[in-house]
């Protein structure tokens, strides 16, 4: 399924020989297929002592140097694993490096970079059983991230993607940032990956004249690449990825006005005038100071709302299956048609409608901190919002073990019945061939979302004072009860509706309610604890 592939130096200096050993052995503790590409010296024993796959006969440039479109190209004449990973040899990988892969099922291409690790190791590691804590507590101590955003050391990708590389010299500059490039043109995923994994540099010296900054600009192979990339325009960095990848999941980068200005340079001369974005910048603050100024209020503010005598607004905290599509929808029909009202609210831009005197809002952070609407919902949790005051806040809580159980439901019902939903991007991954499997993949802060919901850490004690600020709180097993006294609260003909039940017979084993329970401890306490206050 993945082939870990890496174009070595000579295994002759000492030093390089100890952490490109180093690397290639925690490549093989992944359990993953690993190649070594070249014929420099000592490449072949070391791929004949490790146990690994060795491809000889790369082609090479008038230097010497391998080219890394005939690496590549004899990978997949070799291997027709589904994943692809270029490494440079120097790079350790901890086993957390196999989590990102989780989140790729569902996407077509796309390519994963990120920083790395600092670290100086100067013997070869004992890989023992012990061995990443050992190298965890060292880089706690030793090392550090490194923050250039333009020195890229592992790429992951699919086998079908890169058919079109360039010959560029490998250990040179520009070849990865041209992938970056490539990537953002062709529109697919461009991904940063933060947090997650653990990729770790070894230090070791530079080979003068070749990378170091005072000869690049005049080395005939870094000037080659950077003709190859298509000049200094196609230089792109970490900072023009379209996604990251992180603790919390997979999402959408915002674009900042200097990459805009990047991606626009083979524009009108105009839009490349160095202070054109100063201007505009200024005209556009102008424009929506008239704007707001003379334009009639009704087209500009939302309506003062006067719900339940103290409260301007309503604020769903939507956990995920517990039934908050259903409430979503019980709020819109209070304008008439739930279904088309709904589907107007997703598809709008900024999940922003108005319908007659009611503005409705959902999934945006800026739109709901700011809170100019009648009711707004979100997935967002409580910790990571900042909502004004006189909100009217609701909370939906269910059993865990049935709310999680109707999670691995619904995404199956998806995956069974070919629904391409947007959560299937990354959440299909999940699923495995067996709901044990799901549980070993889905995230903590998901299995055990209505806790993070309202405590970062998991912390039960800071999600009871959290939830204790929701104005409503009802449970999923109650829920037309639920609905019928929310009603009254805020003296709104509320009905209840039932969206979105999956239709499938899985019934989890045993064993698998057993794990699953263990897993949901937390949370468990907290769901019985809030039940004895909101009961």
């Amino acid at each position: 399924m993945i082939t870990i592939f890496t174009i070595p130096k000579p295994f002759t200096d000492p030093h390089i020989n100890i952490i490109q050993t180093n690397a290639i052995k925690s490549w093989v503790k992944l359990g993953v297929d690993v190649v070594l590409v070249g014929d420099d010296d000592g490449v072949d024993e070391r791929a004949r002592e490790f146990g690994v796959k060795h491809i000889p006969n790369v082609l090479c440039n008038e230097f010497g140097t391998p080219l890394l479109n005939s690496a590549l190209s004899l990978v997949r004449k070799k291997f027709n694993n589904e994943y692809l990973v270029y490494v440079n040899a120097d790079i350790i990988l901890l086993k957390n490096f196999l989590d990102i892969f989780k989140y790729l099922n569902n996407l077509d291409q796309f390519l994963v970079v990120g920083q790395r690790y600092m670290l100086e190791i100067k013997n070869e590691l004992e890989f023992n059983d012990d061995w990443e804590e050992e190298i965890k507590k060292d880089l706690q101590k030793n090392g550090f991230l490194n923050q250039a955003r333009s020195a890229l050391d592992y790429f992951v990708f699919r086998n079908k993607s890169f058919k079109n590389m360039p010959a560029f010299a490998v250990g040179r500059v520009c070849w990865d940032n041209w992938m970056i490039y490539e990537s953002r043109r062709r529109q697919i995923h461009t991904i940063e990956v933060r947090d997650i994994i653990t990729p770790i540099h070894q230090k070791h010296d530079t080979v003068a004249g070749i990378n170091d900054s005072k000869n690049r600009a005049v080395n005939p192979e870094a000037q080659n690449n950077l003709k190859l990339a298509g000049g200094a325009k196609h230089i792109f960095n970490l900072d023009d990825t379209s996604h990251i990848l992180d603790k919390d999941g997979l999402r959408e980068k915002k674009t900042s006005w200097k990459q805009l200005e990047k991606y626009i340079q083979e524009t009108p001369e105009i839009l490349k005038y160095k202070n054109f974005w100063v201007i505009f910048s200024f005209g556009y603050r102008i424009f929506k100071f008239v704007v707001k100024k003379f334009l009639p209020r009704r087209f500009l503010c939302c309506p003062d709302y006067e719900i339940a005598k103290k409260f301007k607004r309503i604020y769903f905290c939507h956990i995920r299956k517990v039934g908050g599509t259903s409430l979503n929808h019980s709020f819109l029909a209070l304008c008439g048609d739930n279904k088309k009202i709904y589907s107007r609210l997703v598809n709008s831009k900024k999940h922003y409608i108005k319908c007659g005197n009611k503005i409705f809002a959902g999934w945006s952070k800026e739109l709901i901190e700011e809170g100019k609407y009648f009711y707004a919902f979100s997935h967002i949790p409580v910790h990571k919002l900042n909502l004004p005051p006189q909100t009217f806040i609701i909370g939906i809580i269910r059993n865990p073990i049935e709310r999680v159980l109707s999670h691995y439901k619904m995404l199956l019902h998806f995956k069974e019945k070919k629904i391409n939903h947007e959560c299937m991007k990354v959440e299909g991954g999940w699923l495995g061939d067996s709901f044990s499997d799901f549980l070993d993949r889905v995230p903590r802060k998901d299995l055990l979302n209505q806790l993070y919901m309202f405590s970062e850490n998991f912390n039960i004690d800071e999600a009871i004072i959290n939830i204790k600020k929701c104005s409503h709180v009802f449970f999923t097993e109650n829920y037309n009860e639920g609905i019928k006294k929310l009603s009254g609260k805020l003296k709104l003909d509320l009905k209840p509706f039932n969206e979105r039940r999956a239709q499938n017979y899985f019934k989890p084993k045993k064993e698998d309610l057993i794990k699953l329970e263990k897993l949901l401890e937390p949370e468990i306490i907290f769901y019985n604890q809030v039940k004895e206050i909101f009961n």
